[in-house]
């Protein structure tokens, strides 16, 4: 008889930017937070053996997978234990993927060591942490910090390519901007910064700030 395994995606969500916010002057010193939008999953570096890579974190899915073009590269350092699955993953559109194997991975997650089961499967991403690795190594996502915390190992989240989902932005000069009003402003980052969409976040916590979408040149650095 034949296993089937839930494979879930997140919804994806958008800031709304308050209607009514207060007026609010920004210092020159002022320091806010410049995030990727989070309609994008979250990941976080893995390696295997010598093999540095991104793994998605997917609690919507009941097990973890990981897809056999992956599993081709890794070196067998990495690799445990292997035995036959007769067994589907049903995807978020209701469609199916066979998972045919399942086999025991030897990772690194920052310091830590794991060795997990995963099932192989053609699927898109190259490795999915599911829910059943969030309950066995008690972890937690912090969404507005974007972190991932796995037991006591604390991880930046990152993209699908490895770049960072947060990174910190100041503002070159003292500006305000009325309820209900939008306004360019220049803003310097501590990192270089590729995508094309990003929300900017107060980081004191000072009600009505607003939320906002970048229209940045990724080849500018400002």
């Amino acid at each position: 008889m034949s296993q089937q395994e839930n494979h879930g995606k997140r919804q994806r969500s958008a800031g709304v930017v308050p209607q009514q916010a207060e007026p609010k002057q920004c210092g020159t010193a002022i320091k806010i937070n410049l995030t990727v939008s989070t309609n994008r999953a979250y990941y976080v570096p893995a390696k295997f053996g010598k093999l540095l890579s991104v793994v998605m974190l997917d609690s919507g899915c009941s097990r973890s997978i990981i897809s056999r073009q992956l599993l081709r590269q890794l070196p067998e350092s990495a690799c445990g234990k292997t035995t036959p699955f007769d067994g589907c993953g049903i995807l978020a559109d209701g469609s199916k993927v066979e998972l045919n194997q399942l086999i025991t991975l030897h990772f690194r997650l920052g310091s830590r060591t794991i060795h997990h089961d995963f099932l192989v499967g053609d699927v898109a991403e190259h490795a999915l942490l599911g829910l059943d690795f969030f309950e066995k190594q008690e972890c937690a996502i912090d969404f507005r910090n974007c972190t991932f915390t796995c037991g006591s190992t604390k991880l930046s989240c990152c993209t699908e390519t490895g770049e960072p989902l947060r990174i910190s932005a100041q503002l070159q000069k003292e500006t305000t901007i009325p309820p209900m009003h939008e306004k360019l402003v220049d803003v310097k980052l501590n990192r270089v910064w590729t995508q094309g969409t990003a929300c900017l976040e107060s980081s004191l916590n000072q009600p009505g700030l607003m939320v906002a979408a970048s229209v940045q040149n990724p080849a500018d650095q400002k």
